[in-house]
């Protein structure tokens, strides 16, 4: 003889309840094969490949193409493409890096030759956050290097 188990009907109600969960956009794209449209840039900049190096931005590739005729003609010489600079804190720690777009020394003109520049290039929507002017205030205190913003 076998033994029956018996449950209330409202346990049995909850055990034939079949919970659906709602199906998403993503999730009928991925299912359809449909990919989604890139996520837009928060500032329009169209990321440029050149010279085996990625550039954020068109205005970015120009200035580097202005800077490599610019070397080539003399004028300015060691022309680095995004220099490194650690962030350190009062204690010696480093907290944050900020990479530049480009470093060169100038030959030419002459009151300022032998100097090294340090350029950023920025849409002056950019060069006005409060995150870009505090990455450049520290930059100042910790190395003494005035950036140079190319707009």
């Amino acid at each position: 003889m076998t033994k029956m188990l018996r449950m209330s009907e409202e346990d049995y109600a909850k055990r034939q309840k079949v919970t659906v969960r709602p199906i998403t956009v993503a999730d009928f794209q991925q299912m359809v094969g449909i990919t989604p449209a890139p996520k837009r840039k928060k500032y329009l900049n169209q990321p440029q490949y050149f010279d085996r190096v990625n550039f954020a931005s068109k205005a970015e590739l120009a200035r580097y193409k202005d800077l490599r005729f610019l070397q080539d003609a003399g004028t300015i010489r060691d022309l680095v493409v995004h220099p490194i600079f650690p962030l350190r804190s009062d204690g010696g720690d480093v907290i944050g890096r900020y990479a530049a777009d480009f470093r060169y020394i100038a030959l030419q003109p002459l009151p300022n030759a032998g100097d090294e520049v340090i350029e950023d290039v920025k849409s002056p929507r950019t060069a006005k956050t409060a995150a870009f002017r505090r990455t450049l205030k520290h930059i100042k205190a910790q190395y003494g290097i005035d950036v140079q913003i190319v707009m």
